[in-house]
């Protein structure tokens, strides 16, 4: 035996083996490679998605408030709740609007007419209730104001909201010599009466009766406030329609 190539043979299969396992490392190596890279990109798909749920609900959020159409037949509808300044901007139902009148239980109050209207004069709506009290329908009215995301109530007697004309105006009265042509200017807290002409009675010291007239908070003659009056008279009334679930629908459906 040539001892020589022996020696050749041996280090000819050394070779081959240290080729082998080169070979491999290296498919090893490649394996591993993609696994890693895998493994990340699993994980920056998944942080994406994570994102973009994160940003869907905050823009869900963001889209959360519902519009004024949408708040009012909500309150109508009994399906929301509005803030009644009446009660301390406390949240109520209108199933519960004789709150705002009464805490006795024996009387019954109850919306049974609605009217939507630009009451403010800039360009948004209020939706006027009509209030029954024990069955009669000259107590007042209550009216709803969507400001800020929410929905405002405002209580009035009778007297003080008479004859709503399309302008958005109305006649209040304190008395036969006490009465005027009003517009209302709202706040979170409440509401004011813009008195554009009005007139106020006072006895004098000969307990006479004396009556001043107003016009924007100006003295004005008889004559003129009786002219404004007779005007008043002669607007449009606004439209009422039964406190019902297809009224409200097709009302603010039209309105809006």
């Amino acid at each position: 035996v040539d001892l020589n190539e022996m020696d050749n043979e041996e280090q000819h299969s050394a070779t081959e083996n240290e080729k082998e396992q080169d070979t491999m490392d290296a498919g090893s190596g490649q394996g591993q490679v993609p696994a890693d890279i895998g493994n990340e990109q699993e994980q920056v798909s998944a942080d994406i998605n994570n994102e973009q749920l994160n940003n869907s609900s905050v823009e869900g959020d963001e889209q959360s408030p519902l519009s004024a159409e949408d708040n009012y037949k909500a309150v109508l509808l009994n399906n929301g709740d509005f803030i009644s300044t009446e009660l301390q901007n406390r949240k109520i139902n209108l199933e519960d609007i004789k709150e705002v009148v009464t805490d006795d239980e024996s009387i019954s109050v109850v919306a049974t007419k609605f009217s939507i209207i630009d009451l403010s004069g800039n360009g948004g709506k209020e939706i006027v209730l009509w209030l029954q009290i024990n069955g009669v329908s000259d107590y007042g009215f209550e009216i709803l104001r969507y400001q800020d995301g929410a929905v405002y109530g405002y209580t009035l007697p009778y007297r003080e909201f008479i004859d709503l004309k399309t302008d958005g105006t109305f006649i209040f009265s304190g008395g036969a010599a006490d009465s005027g042509i009003g517009k209302l200017e709202f706040s979170k807290d409440g509401f004011t009466v813009d008195k554009l002409y009005y007139s106020i009675s006072q006895y004098n010291s000969n307990n006479e009766l004396v009556v001043q007239y107003f016009a924007n908070g100006t003295p004005c003659s008889e004559e003129d406030f009786n002219n404004a009056m007779s005007l008043q008279e002669e607007k449009a009334n606004v439209s009422w329609y039964d406190l019902t679930n297809e009224n409200v629908n097709i009302a603010l459906e039209n309105a809006f």
